[in-house]
């Protein structure tokens, strides 16, 4: 039996979503000497470990119903230390990583490294702007405090506060034992060292996030093979049928499916796939694989169409490639698509009504795309992908 989430959340009074625990992170450490970024904590930390690790407090994201939560007490906790006095003028010399360098970006628990990288890749911060400078930093955190703005130069040389220092090595302590715990496979217990949350060995599922070897992400599991073609998305339905979805493959991916995927136009089952190939239908129609997935709906095969959103994002391309401002060789921008105009219908309605916008000579127009236009861009655009479709 494969596992779905290592431990039982806490009683749901102490849980609070993901949303609710930022503005309590943010609201507690209003004021603070640290420049703390309370949108560090966010569904893709738990991706690694399960945590958002804030100071040196980690936070615990479970996931129950389809909502990510939290644990207020350990928000609060985490508020508390980030929120306490530190010296800011009291600096000491940016720290030397420690071994050696790696081949790519630095793992995610080595600080020292990482304030270095962030540095050399961006330059120095008293060298922006300050639109530049607010932007870019802000995108760079550890233990939930934006880093670069707390780089100065002294004498020519990096330096940054003798508290932070302290706190990042308490963090850096609490995500090594973390990172440790969760590089194991939770099915056999393989050891996925050195970078288990790159080589695929973490998958999303219903309740989270879980460490699983390839044998172990599909063991017992078995391809798809078109059970509910044709049946409407119902999932009384499909639990009814014995077709829960982990019983297969995703049919995207090699791992473990945990939901049924439908077509939300025509409301057929295409069929199951993980949470994470979930998540990328806006791209499906760029690869065989996610086409030929889209066509396993059979309202979509019967009208030989592809779904609103993939005919939308079609339209658009279209529209760039094809459409100009006049004698203007620069591809136009499109700054809205009616999505309701986009529904099959007979020959001669309108397909896409588009809103483009020229950057060279800002002139705005718009351009409609009909019916069989718009089936002609499909057609040719599945023919391409799909030879034998």
């Amino acid at each position: 039996m494969i596992p779905t989430v290592p431990t039982p959340p806490p009683p749901s009074r102490e849980l609070v979503p993901l949303a609710a625990g930022r503005e309590l992170l943010h609201a507690l450490t209003r004021g603070a000497a640290l420049p703390v970024a309370a949108r560090t904590l966010d569904r893709p930390e738990f991706e690694r470990h399960g945590h958002c690790v804030l100071a040196d407090v980690p936070v615990r994201g479970w996931k129950v119903r389809g909502r990510w939560l939290v644990d207020e007490r350990q928000v609060r906790a985490a508020g508390a230390v980030l929120a306490a006095p530190v010296d800011l003028r009291d600096l000491v010399p940016l720290p030397r990583p420690k071994g050696p360098a790696p081949e790519a970006v630095p793992a995610p628990d080595d600080w020292r490294r990482i304030i270095r990288y962030a540095t050399d890749q961006r330059g120095y911060p008293a060298e922006w702007t300050a639109e530049r400078t607010a932007r870019i930093c802000d995108s760079y955190t550890l233990a939930g405090v934006r880093f670069l703005d707390l780089v100065v130069s002294v004498g020519g040389k990096w330096r940054i506060p003798r508290g932070y220092v302290a706190l990042l090595t308490r963090w850096g302590r609490v995500t090594a034992a973390l990172m440790a715990a969760a590089r194991l496979c939770e099915g056999c217990g393989a050891d996925g060292t050195p970078r288990y949350w790159h080589n695929g060995w973490r998958v999303a599922t219903a309740a989270g996030y879980v460490t699983l070897c390839p044998p172990c992400r599909v063991d017992g599991a078995v391809p798809y093979s078109g059970e509910l073609s044709g049946v409407p998305y119902r999932k009384a339905i499909a639990a009814k049928r014995g077709h829960a979805p982990g019983r297969y493959v995703c049919c995207l991916c090699p791992n473990r499916a945990t939901l049924w995927d439908h077509c939300h136009d025509h409301g057929y089952v295409r069929g199951p796939l993980c949470g994470s190939c979930n998540q990328g239908e806006e791209g499906w129609a760029d690869g065989a694989a996610g086409l030929e997935h889209l066509r396993r709906c059979a309202g979509c095969r019967e009208a030989d169409t592809l779904p609103a959103r993939q005919r939308a994002v079609l339209a658009r391309r279209h529209a760039r490639r094809t459409l100009r401002h006049g004698r203007c060789p620069l591809a136009p921008e499109v700054h809205r698509l009616e999505p309701q105009t986009l529904a099959d219908g007979p020959t001669g309605t309108a397909g896409a009504l588009l809103t483009l916008h020229c950057p060279t000579h800002r002139a705005q127009w718009d351009a409609l795309l009909s019916h069989e236009d718009l089936r002609a861009v499909v057609r040719a655009h599945v023919a391409a992908k799909l030879p034998q479709g």
